[in-house]
Formats: C-alpha cells, structure tokens, sequence
C-alpha cells in the first residue's frame, strides 16, 4: 500500500495537487456519463444541447490531463539537462494508463446501471452539468502544459 502512496506522491510531485484533483474528478464524471440507464420501451432518448456540449467537453478531457502530465515530465527532464526524446517507454506507459483510465470508469458505470437503474438515472442526468464543471477546472489545472507540448510538438516539426 505505501508504493501506491509513494507513487502519487510523485506524481502529485510532477503535475500538481491540481492535476491529481482534476483526474479524480473527471473519473467520476466518466462513471456518471456511462451510468446509461436502458430505456424504457417505446420511450425515445433525446439528447438536448448541452448534453452535446458535456459529451465533447469530456472527450476533451483526458487530452488535455495527458498534455499535462506529459508536459510536466518534459520541463522536469529538460531541466535537468536531458532530452526527453529516447524516453518511448514513458510515453507507452501513459497511453497505457490514459486507456485503462478511460475503460474502468466505464465498466464501473455500466455495474450500476445494471445494478441499480433509479440510481443510475440521477447520475446520467448529473452528468452533463459535472462534466462541464470539470472541463472548466481541467483547463484551468493543465492549459500552461498542455500549450507547452502543443508548442513543442509544432517547434520541434518545423524546418
């Protein structure tokens, strides 16, 4: 149990308090938006315009908590002195963990909404005006990092 604590200590080290709050929260956003209940029959689902909005604000999301931590790695290794370009089992590691963050909340969604569907109901009907509210806090934890790598990634292509 301390080599888990150990590891969010650095990694609240590397990205922040902020990022480690913000990953929290938009776990629980993406359990709340797969908390799907199935519809009743002859009942047709409608999807209203900021349900829309929510949908591409959560996509937007892990994007932007990957930049971050990304580009806290980079600064932390350019500060150093060392170049950031032969660490591919790094950047694997985190699509690994990007992708088992986007799967799990899902299946923990779905375990309610099959357990409980009253309950599953209220969390999909929250989820729009949470995952709303953590876009706007995502951005404002990552938008230096994020426009940091973007930078980067752009200057590092041109010739």
């Amino acid at each position: 149990m301390s080599s888990v604590a150990d590891l969010l200590d650095a990694i609240a080290a590397l990205a922040g308090q902020n990022w480690l709050f913000a990953v929290a929260a938009a776990f629980v956003v993406m359990i709340c938006e797969s908390a799907k209940p199935r519809p009743v029959e002859g009942e047709e689902r409608h999807t209203s315009a900021l349900e829309r909005v929510a949908m591409i604000a959560s996509l937007i999301v892990p994007v932007l908590l990957f930049l971050h931590v990304f580009g806290a790695f980079a600064q932390g290794r350019m500060s150093v002195g060392e170049s950031s370009e032969g660490n591919n089992r790094v950047v694997i590691g985190l699509f690994v963990i990007a992708a088992i963050y986007v799967i799990v909340p899902g299946l923990i969604g779905w375990l309610i909404a099959k357990a409980s569907p009253a309950f599953a109901n209220l969390l999909h009907r929250a989820a729009p005006f949470l995952a709303l509210a953590v876009f706007a806090f995502t951005v404002y934890v990552t938008y230096r990092n994020a426009f940091f790598v973007l930078n980067l990634y752009v200057l590092s292509h041109m010739r």
